[in-house]
């Protein structure tokens, strides 16, 4: 009975705390928010005419089509009934086709084709973006590059024929290898089966990537070779660009290289080494410790100086030497004795980014002016006379080329006190009297 009542008040107590129903004539009616005024649309913006593009680039081809092949192997089974080295000969082989199922798509050769396409295809332009920079050497990449767009255009189609050709081969065959694995997970005696067919699918594998390689290997070649000598020379216009010298007059940029100075008795100097067409140049480029705490570098300094020049002419390639063994860094040593500038009279070079034969002979080019400009052309063939004593008219008449300048002679006798100058080197503006102190220039 006690519970009873409990209940009893309980509920008593839940039905007073309900509120009293109303009726519909003393409910308040809800107003409805007044609509907020709208905003007035945006004015449109005129459309600016876009300006056309100066050069006119190539329509870049399409992609070459991927097999868009997905070579999965079967859910390992893993029978009851086969022993121990049963299973390891299948363990094997399905670690081998794991290892081998990304090859099979040939992904790395259509990314190499793609490459090589976009590549050839954007040389012109990124030739004239070099040109108009300043660097003016090296005047038959404009007709490199023509060749090179000449030679792929005539192997493009049968070279994608041929990946589309070795794809195909190569699914039939991870197909089949693909049920035989699946069979001997079921069956041992699959498994010497299987393992022939892994074999030839490997070789199948190399064979298809040489056979895709060897048809346009030649034009690859020629053309990252063409590339390395365009980023040297990008390269190069970013030293001069950020150099703390200025450049004499009618100087140009030849070649530059990252180099470590060997200085006799004093730790080696990080900076540049640059070739123009009248000098020889090593600017100091690196950041020195200034401060250590624990081993730790607290504070650096960046020093960037020129440490000597030498004209081109004066220059004289002592020896080359190539250093290095286990466990030691590779060194490319070159040895120049130098003369009529500021240069010490011997210095050892630690070139970074290049060969020390490389720039021997490149110095050696520079100094026999072998090393031409674009606007050195060749000379034009003298038109053929007509029967009546006037020049037949070309087809297209070639732009005009600037002509060379003969150089001046040099002077040999110093015009103050007429006593012998010094010798006087290829790349030199001045020289000094070493009698009377008079500066000559030429």
């Amino acid at each position: 009975m006690a519970k009873l009542s409990k209940k009893k008040s309980i509920r008593s107590n839940v039905k007073s705390t309900r509120r009293p129903a109303t009726s519909s004539a003393h409910r308040p009616i809800p107003r409805r928010p007044a609509p907020k005024p709208r905003r007035p649309a945006p004015a449109p913006v005129p459309k600016r005419p876009i300006p056309k593009a100066r050069v006119q680039r190539p329509a870049p081809r399409p992609a070459p089509r991927r097999a868009g092949m997905s070579f999965a192997a079967p859910a390992m089974q893993r029978p009851a009934h086969f022993d121990e080295e049963q299973m390891r000969r299948l363990d094997a082989l399905y670690r081998r086709w794991e290892n081998i199922a990304d090859e099979l798509a040939l992904s790395s050769v259509a990314d190499r084709l793609e490459d090589v396409d976009s590549a050839i295809v954007n040389l012109p332009a990124q030739i004239a973006t070099l040109r108009e920079k300043g660097y003016l050497f090296n005047p038959t990449w404009e007709e490199k590059a023509e060749g090179l767009l000449k030679q792929w255009e005539s192997r493009r189609d049968s070279v994608f024929r041929q990946y589309e050709t070795q794809s195909m081969r190569l699914q039939q065959e991870a197909e089949q290898v693909s049920r035989l694995l699946d069979e001997a997970s079921r069956n041992a005696r699959q498994l010497p089966v299987a393992d022939r067919r892994m074999d030839a699918l490997e070789e199948m594998v190399d064979e298809a990537e040489s056979a895709i390689f060897g048809s346009y290997d030649q034009v690859e070649a020629a053309l990252q070779e063409l590339r390395r000598e365009m980023s040297e020379a990008e390269f190069l216009l970013e030293v001069l660009g950020s150099a703390s010298f200025p450049m004499l007059p009618e100087e140009h940029g030849i070649a530059a290289t990252k180099a470590e100075w060997l200085v006799q008795g004093g730790e080696p100097m990080k900076g540049v080494l640059i070739l123009t067409d009248s000098r020889l140049i090593f600017e100091q480029r690196e950041e020195i410790v200034k401060k250590k705490v624990l081993f730790f570098a607290k504070e650096k300094e960046t020093i960037q100086k020129l440490q000597w020049q030498a004209p081109v002419g004066a220059i004289q390639v002592v020896g080359v030497q190539d250093k290095g063994g286990f466990l030691k860094r590779h060194q490319e040593l070159i040895t120049l004795r130098m003369e009529g500038g500021d240069a010490p009279p011997q210095v050892t070079l630690n070139l970074r980014g290049s060969t020390n034969e490389a720039w021997s002979a490149l110095i050696r080019r520079a100094q026999a002016g072998e090393i031409r400009m674009i606007s050195e052309a060749a000379p034009q063939p003298a038109a053929e006379a007509t029967g009546e004593g006037e020049a037949a008219p070309a087809q297209q008449s070639a732009p005009a080329q600037p002509t060379a300048t003969p150089p001046a002679e040099l002077p040999t006798v110093c015009p103050t006190c007429g006593a012998p100058l010094p010798p006087i080197y290829k790349g030199m503006r001045q020289v000094t009297c070493e009698y009377c102190g008079a500066v000559v220039r030429f």
